[in-house]
């Protein structure tokens, strides 16, 4: 499968490169919705998922950068939370519209590809060079959802969260028959 990340995004710490890939495979997915889906619950699990995967990533990040010892995570905290802001507002209207709103939907499929260009490309890119200088900090691992849950932090849809940590790489297709169950 090509690789859906652009280099110029690669941080290359391998688990926040791999969340961000699937970041995008799943807004891919979005994008990929036919019209004749776009009436079911398709659209809204696939928002839904990208709001909680979004939601996890997040945390599972700052985790890493507390763990590193970095020095901008509390700006980097701020980031988070106001895309996190941005997606609870879109929550509330898809959990008042469910899957009529369509519009919702593509809203959390634009917000976060706009996240993974400017957040990424900046931010996450600062704290990847942080970690090129201190060679102790390429070993921190990344928790999966179920550790991040042990660790007292609320994983949102948490089952699916950690089947799709667990997955690998799916195709949009693979991605569009998981949202369908």
């Amino acid at each position: 499968m090509s690789d859906v990340l652009p280099k110029k995004l690669v941080t290359g710490i391998d688990g926040i490169d791999e969340q961000h890939r699937t970041l995008m495979r799943w807004a891919r997915a979005v994008q990929a919705i036919d019209s004749y889906e776009r009436e079911g619950l398709v659209p809204l699990r696939a928002a839904q998922f990208l709001i909680a995967y979004t939601r996890y990533h997040f945390d599972s990040e700052e985790y890493a950068m507390v763990a590193s010892g970095y020095g901008e995570l509390d700006e980097h905290r701020r980031e988070h939370a106001a895309l996190r802001n941005e997606l609870a507002a879109v929550s509330r209207v898809l959990n008042a519209h469910g899957a009529s709103s369509w519009k919702s939907v593509k809203s959390v499929q634009k917000l976060i590809q706009r996240w993974i260009r400017n957040h990424i490309g900046d931010s996450d890119m600062a704290f990847a060079r942080y970690c090129e200088r201190e060679p102790s900090v390429k070993s921190v691992q990344l928790p999966s959802p179920a550790e991040l849950s042990r660790s007292g932090t609320k994983v949102a849809d948490a089952d699916r969260v950690e089947e799709v940590h667990h997955s690998g790489e799916l195709t949009t297709a693979e991605i569009r028959a998981r949202l369908k169950r």
